[in-house]
């Protein structure tokens, strides 16, 4: 539950004397931005999560939240099970002994058929579970060994026995909320705290120990001057850090936006202090000894809840507008710059007046502008997989880059949060082909996340973005001639399980036959991921002749000139030894294919697919395929690229997954 961040006049008026009253400037402002080829370790997809809807709000099984979920690239949800399931009149332990898990399994099932993982609250209590609360909510008793019997059936449910499905299992769980004012049970002290987490989380591991526990959700982050505030000596975090490190996997906190008694332009340029800073040079440094454990060792950091409002039912009317998205676009921004490890705006809806929900509380439609510049991330910078260091911009400009090791694209996150100025950036792409495409997408006071494109030359453009305004732009070099790795937005397969010539080969099981389409493959149960983002082009079947056998699939309808510098590379995962004898082919206009013109992998492995790249690929992971195709085949004209299975001398079933498909004129990643 959301509660008023703590801004004390004294800080304000002396952060106002430090910044100034921004009038209105009577231009644009300038930048100059360099983007390097320096890895800056992974994206992490759990900097753009939310907050599942209230307690008050139905939403399990709802398709349309779980499609607005995954249309924002959501990846990972924090939900508040206990309370929302005895709101509803299901108690997931109504009594000692007795479990109902009818809506807990609906809830987590609504997050996992959204495409995301959810972040599992550990609070409040279910009947079964003696205890008792005073008239203010305070905890005045509570039996935590049979809390914890509770927790451990849960863990047992679906990490262990796997209910749900062999992937959907729950990694993080979070040590209660805002231990300090929790409605459904406020901490009389920090050891009582303590003793909550030391047995019902020592309990939990005892199930599963690789999950992750968070906590403690403190509901006061840190101070508005950037002093440190509740993470010093004696805060909820000191105490977890000092008590708790045999249990708590990760510090986290809640940090809103600053007081309504602040001006627009500070409001905007917290994020910096709030979601970089602190994050990374005070709890993931330690806080000179006083975040660390006895031992000295440091915890990873994590906002569970954030947005621009400053009051628990967001009065702020510019809450839904481009303030709040600029807000927001910013402080995932500055989240990943602070390599947060897990990041959740505050909230997906609540009943009533719903003025903090990104989404109206019954048909979940969207009704506020920051679920825009989620979606930004979740839709857009979510291509890359690895981030980049860019030179530091200037308050109140944010930007972070990342680059695609499967197609060489530069991806740029931009937050322009000068309220009356626009911005014109200079970027330099370091590592880049000298000329090539941008495309932007924005979101600003009329746009939501439409794009435009333009080009550039000698690795350098400029961008002009608007006040008030969020921007992803993807940089491609030019020469690339085709690329997907159907995910939405990506070129989708022409056809779906579609043969265009076969022998010998059968469905993967009976009464299915041979498939080739896109599949969400960390949905399809065998607890395989994507090589980046969800989606990947699933193949299979069953191979029935130990002579002759194949299954060539038609899936990509395109017309390619190739040159002698066309060059492709795509990524392969098998599942079985079958599944290693598939790849790409091409048909060509001249009747010619790729497997019969001699062409080999960068391994010196025939591109035939009968040559199983070699034979030795691992299964289950996944391995790049790279050929310098126009060695071969340059002069001819691709029209249809295929995905075949050929292996004359054995039977049994094949399957597997191929990613990121690029054909390319320019360098492979």
């Amino acid at each position: 539950m959301m509660r008023r961040h703590k801004l004390s006049f004294g800080c304000l008026a002396a952060v106002c004397a430090a910044i100034g009253v921004l009038a209105p400037a009577a231009h644009a402002l300038t930048a100059s931005i360099t983007v390097n080829t320096t890895d800056a370790g992974a994206v992490n997809p759990y900097t753009w999560g939310i907050n599942a809807p209230d307690q008050w709000t139905n939403y399990a099984g709802s398709a349309s939240f779980q499609n607005a979920i995954s249309a924002a690239g959501v990846k990972i949800v924090r939900i508040n099970p206990i309370p929302k399931c005895k709101q509803d009149g299901n108690d997931p332990y109504p009594s000692a002994g007795t479990y109902n898990w009818t809506e807990l399994d609906s809830l987590l099932n609504t997050v996992f058929n959204a495409g995301a993982i959810p972040i599992f609250q550990v609070v409040g209590f279910p009947a079964g579970v003696s205890h008792t609360l005073d008239a203010s909510s305070h905890i005045t008793a509570a039996d935590w060994n049979g809390y914890a019997t509770f927790m451990q059936s849960v863990v047992q449910r679906y990490n262990v026995s796997k209910q749900l499905g062999a992937t959907r299992t729950i990694k993080y769980w979070e040590m209660w909320n805002e231990p300090t004012n929790e409605g459904n049970g406020v901490f009389t002290s920090q050891s009582q705290y303590g003793s909550f987490v030391q047995t019902v989380g020592a309990a939990m591991k005892s199930i599963d120990p690789t999950i992750k526990l968070l906590g403690p959700a403190d509901a006061w982050g840190d101070n508005a001057d950037g002093s440190p505030g509740n993470f010093g000596s004696g805060s909820w975090l000191n105490y977890t850090a000092k008590n708790l490190y045999g249990q708590i996997d990760m510090l986290t906190w809640h940090n809103y936006g600053a007081g309504t008694g602040s001006t627009d332009q500070f409001r905007l340029n917290w994020t910096r202090q709030a979601y970089d800073l602190d994050p990374l040079t005070i709890v993931e440094a330690g806080n000179g000894g006083l975040l660390t454990s006895p031992s000295g060792a440091t915890f990873p950091a994590g906002v569970t809840e954030y947005n621009l409002s400053s009051s628990s039912f967001g009065t702020d009317a510019e809450f839904s507008n481009e303030y709040g998205s600029t807000f927001t676009g910013s402080a995932i921004i500055n989240a990943m710059l602070g390599n947060v490890g897990v990041f959740t705006y505050f909230c997906a809806a609540q009943a009533g007046t719903n003025l903090l929900g990104l989404l109206n509380d019954t048909t979940f439609a969207v009704q506020a502008k920051s679920y825009y510049a989620i979606q930004l991330f979740g839709a857009q910078f979510s291509k890359a997989d690895r981030k980049l260091t860019t030179t530091s911009p200037t308050e109140p400009l944010e930007i972070t880059a990342a680059y695609s090791s499967a197609t060489a694209k530069r991806y740029i996150a931009i937050a322009n949060k000068d309220i009356s100025s626009s911005d014109v950036i200079t970027f330099t792409v370091n590592g880049i082909g000298a000329s090539g495409a941008v495309t932007a997408w924005l979101v600003d006071s009329t746009h939501n996340g439409s794009s435009s494109s333009s080009t550039y030359t000698g690795n350098q453009f400029t961008y002009t973005i608007g006040p008030r305004s969020v921007a992803v732009l993807e940089v491609a070099q030019s020469g690339t001639l085709f690329t997907s790795g159907v995910e939405t937005g990506d070129t989708q397969p022409t056809w779906l399980n579609t043969i265009d010539h076969s022998s010998n080969v059968a469905g993967y099981t009976v009464g299915v036959n041979p498939e080739c389409s896109p599949r969400d493959v960390a949905g399809d149960g065998f607890g395989l991921t994507a090589h980046t983002g969800s989606k990947a082009e699933m193949y299979s079947g069953t191979d029935n002749s130990a002579s002759t056998s194949y299954c060539y699939y038609k899936v990509f309808s395109v017309s390619i000139p190739i040159t002698s510098g066309t060059k492709m590379s795509y990524w392969i995962l098998p599942q079985q030894d079958n599944g290693r004898y598939v790849g790409v082919d091409y048909h060509c206009t001249d009747g010619s294919t790729l497997r019969d013109s001699g062409a080999v992998d960068q391994n010196g492995y025939a591109m035939h697919p009968n040559a199983g790249h070699g034979g030795a690929i691992p299964l289950g992971a996944w391995s790049q395929i790279k050929c310098n195709v126009g060695q071969w085949l340059s002069g001819k004209t691709i029209d249809t690229i295929y995905m075949a299975y050929d292996r004359p001398a054995a039977t049994g079933q094949y399957r597997g997954y191929l990613d990121d498909l690029l054909i390319t004129n320019g360098s492979l990643p």
